[in-house]
């Protein structure tokens, strides 16, 4: 996304001095998969779980990852289709 890699370890060391829950607001959810998929990468005996809410109610996701490769559970974003059955998309 043309942002510095310098940057954002910054962001991300001053984020994870805070405390071990944190929220990141108008990214979408591949972007913010991308990113702990890379740190899960560097961290290969730490699992991480990762969700996220948009907008809509059914707006939701998670992620459990370990070693930046192997996603041990996965669910949504969840939508409706024109049929007004559920979907989810994959990432």
């Amino acid at each position: 996304m043309g942002c510095s890699r310098e940057g954002l370890l910054t962001d991300l060391t001053s984020l994870l001095a805070r405390g071990s829950c944190y929220g990141f607001n108008k990214m979408y959810a591949g972007l913010i998969l991308d990113l702990f998929y890379h740190i899960s990468a560097n961290f290969p005996n730490t699992r991480f779980i990762v969700r996220g809410t948009g907008e809509d109610y059914t707006d939701i996701w998670v992620r459990k990852l370990l070693a930046g490769e192997e996603v041990l559970f996965r669910s949504g974003p969840f939508e409706i289709n024109k049929q007004g059955h559920w979907k989810s998309w994959e990432f």
